[in-house]
């Protein structure tokens, strides 16, 4: 059976922030459910509803009780259900689009739909339909119109009303959980970070995650999928696009689902025939590492397209665990003894003034966790890894 997305949104699409009534947050959430589980799900938020609101509501706006709104997230807990959800910080936005209301209901939401339905290719969409039915109905042809592909049709993209539907409460309570956090504080939403992946836009930078799992190297199909849907997805986005960044890029996705469709999947094309392809593609002599690394290569990663590379210095869509977990292994080689560099740093600096600089919020993210005495021998590392050179400490890494 189909999986279903139902989804909610939480705000306003004011930009006067001088105003009380107007927000510097928007939040959408998107409910997703398996279509075999999706009729249990329904039947234990009715239960749900009948326990708390005797059998209304379970939008977000009915819980005035703290207390009971922690109690009702621990009971969402034990249910089958996962979600996706998109924090707009609406003073990173850029340009006069977003200042008008129809277009801001059409811009912003469409981030999360054609994530969703790209990564889900098998799903259907229901949003909680906001504004006149005209707008309702020119929202869909736009969303229609301008997702790539064949993302959306009339089959799988509708509405379906809060008013009615408890997924769709379900959407608005988790959206509304969030909104009240990044408004007022609180901390309610924390309680269902196990369910959620948390997106921000518009993205500014990138963050580091390890990755300490071992994964079996063989193909695997929905990471194949993903990786292909994500690109196939970048390449019809830009369609038509003459910039010459995209016309690189561009260039550089056609050879990477040429090999994974046509050729080896698990081959790493090498950095030296990518770049002699995409200058041959615009007729140059050349062109940079430094651009095909940054601009070429960075900007798509930036832009949701999954590009993993390995150490000899190729470039691949992954098709499998093994391959993520090999790019994240090398990330990790590269960015840790950084981060630990720098806390080393800071750890001077505070013994000497009583100044902790990584609490500045530019470099919080660079904080490691509390290091304890016996600890002292991973600190220790960090003067190892800094006086031998890298291809030396790559050998003493067991294989």
């Amino acid at each position: 059976m189909r999986t279903k997305i139902y989804l909610d949104e939480t705000g306003d699409n004011g930009f006067r922030f001088d105003n009380d009534t107007t927000s510097y947050w928007f939040t959408i959430v998107g409910i997703i459910v398996d279509g075999n589980e999706e009729a249990e799900l329904e039947d234990s938020l009715h239960k749900l509803a009948s326990t708390y609101h005797q059998g209304g509501p379970i939008k977000s706006s009915k819980w005035t009780n703290p207390k009971k709104r922690a109690q009702f997230v621990d009971d969402l807990m034990k249910l089958k259900w996962r979600g996706y959800a998109l924090i707009v910080d609406k003073r990173k936005l850029i340009g006069d689009g977003f200042l008008y209301k129809k277009t801001f209901y059409k811009r912003i939401p469409r981030q999360i739909y054609q994530y969703l339905k790209t990564v889900l290719n098998n799903a259907d969409v229901y949003p909680d339909p906001v504004g006149s039915p005209e707008f309702l109905e020119d929202l869909k042809k736009y969303i229609l119109k301008k997702c790539p592909g064949d993302l959306f049709d009339d089959a799988n993209f509708n509405f379906k009303s809060a008013k009615t539907n408890r997924i769709t409460q379900l959407a608005d309570f988790t959206s509304g959980t969030l909104f009240r956090d990044l408004r007022d504080g609180t901390n309610l939403f924390s309680a269902l970070s196990n369910k959620f992946v948390v997106k921000r836009f518009p993205i500014k930078r990138s963050t580091f995650t390890e990755c300490t799992e071992n994964f079996e190297d063989k193909y695997d199909k929905d990471i194949a999928e993903l990786s292909f849907n994500l690109a196939k997805s970048f390449l019809e986005t830009n369609k038509g696009n003459d910039d010459t960044l995209f016309i690189d890029q561009m260039r550089f996705l056609e050879m990477l689902l040429y090999e994974i469709m046509n050729g080896n999947p698990f081959y790493y094309l090498p950095t030296k025939l990518l770049q002699q392809e995409i200058a041959r593609n615009r007729n140059i002599p050349s062109i940079s590492d430094l651009y095909f690394r940054t601009k070429i290569i960075g900007q798509m990663r930036s832009r949701d397209v999954i590009i993993v590379s390995n150490r000899n210095g190729g470039y691949k869509l992954p098709v499998s665990y093994a391959e993520v977990s090999e790019y994240l292994a090398n990330l990790n080689e590269k960015v840790q003894p950084m981060i630990e560099r720098a806390n080393l740093m800071a750890d001077h600096i505070q013994v000497r003034t009583g100044h902790n600089i990584l609490n500045n919020k530019k470099w919080m993210f660079l904080q490691l966790p509390t290091r304890s005495i016996e600890e002292t021998e991973a600190n220790q590392r960090v003067d190892f890894i800094a006086k031998t050179p890298i291809e030396e400490k790559r050998k003493k890494i067991p294989s």
